[in-house]
Order: C-alpha cells, then sequence, then structure tokens
C-alpha cells in the first residue's frame, strides 16, 4: 500500500467515525430520488454501516420497494477549502432490514446504541428497523486531485479495522 492510499484510508476512516449524519438517497416507487437525513453508525465486526430507521419513515417504505441507496458523509466545512474539495464520502450500495434478534440485528443494535446512548428509550417507545449497507462502491474526496473509488469489498476492512 502506498503512502497516498494509507493517508486516504485514515481520511476515510476520520470521515465515518467522527461523523454521525448522513444524506440518504432512495429511490421512490415512482423512480423519483428522494434524500433524507440519517444517523449512523459502524458494526466494527463486519465493517457495514448501520441505520436505525423508523417503520413509518417514507425512505424506510423506499429502500423495501427498491433496496439500492446511496449514503453522502461530509466532514464538517472548513473555510479555507474550496466547496468542491471538501471532504467526503459517497456510498453506493443496498439496505438490507435485518431480522429481528438474529445474530447481525443484535452487534447492529449495539454499534447503533454505543455510538447514540440515548437512542435506546427512544427505540422502546417507537417502532424501528435497523438496516445494514452491503457496499457496492464508494467515492471519496480528500482534496483537489485526492480523490478515488473502491469496492465494497475494499471499504468493509477499512471499516472493520
Amino acid at each position: 500500500m502506498s503512502e497516498y492510499e494509507s493517508r486516504l484510508d485514515q481520511e476515510l476512516q476520520s470521515i465515518l467515525h467522527s461523523q454521525r449524519i448522513a444524506a440518504l438517497g432512495t429511490l421512490q416507487s415512482d423512480g423519483k430520488p428522494y434524500v433524507s437525513m440519517v444517523p449512523f453508525a459502524i458494526e466494527g465486526e463486519s465493517g457495514r454501516v448501520v441505520l436505525q430507521v423508523a417503520t413509518l419513515a417514507p425512505h424506510a417504505d423506499h429502500m423495501r420497494y427498491d433496496p439500492r441507496v446511496s449514503l453522502l458523509v461530509m466532514s464538517g466545512e472548513q473555510a479555507d477549502i474550496a466547496p468542491g474539495s471538501q471532504p467526503r464520502l459517497t456510498l453506493e450500495g443496498r439496505a438490507e432490514f435485518l431480522q429481528s434478534g438474529s445474530a447481525d440485528w443484535q452487534r447492529c443494535r449495539a454499534a447503533f446504541h454505543e455510538r447514540y446512548p440515548d437512542s435506546g428509550p427512544l427505540s422502546a417507545m417507537l417502532e424501528f428497523d435497523f438496516v445494514a449497507l452491503s457496499l457496492a462502491v464508494a467515492r471519496q474526496v480528500s482534496g483537489f486531485g485526492a480523490t478515488r473509488s473502491l469496492p465494497g469489498d475494499a471499504v468493509q476492512p477499512l471499516l472493520a479495522a
């Protein structure tokens, strides 16, 4: 691995571990795009991105209809960096609703509640599903000329690290 790849790997991990909110792109049943804000966590054992979604949320229905999703995670805006060079990561993949009580569900639930300790009581009052993203590709921008695309199977080990 080159020093350049190592630096980009570290920046990819930093964005995903320092940011807690993402823009989720889903497709409505009529094919129209829909974007919503979602909190996310990383399940370290499998290196999967985890969402907790309210069962009645529009994006939950969209993911049940068509599991193809895109997730945009951005670092905090830096005034000294041009808007087009702001560090960000776009993840594309498929949403998988986890079976309540399964081993995957338990690991992903634990990762989410570890990142959002106050989410437990809310989860008990409202109906939520845990959704794990199976990544197909990641597009990373870490500054002008510092961009790359990675296959999903190359990103998961970085998230599990």
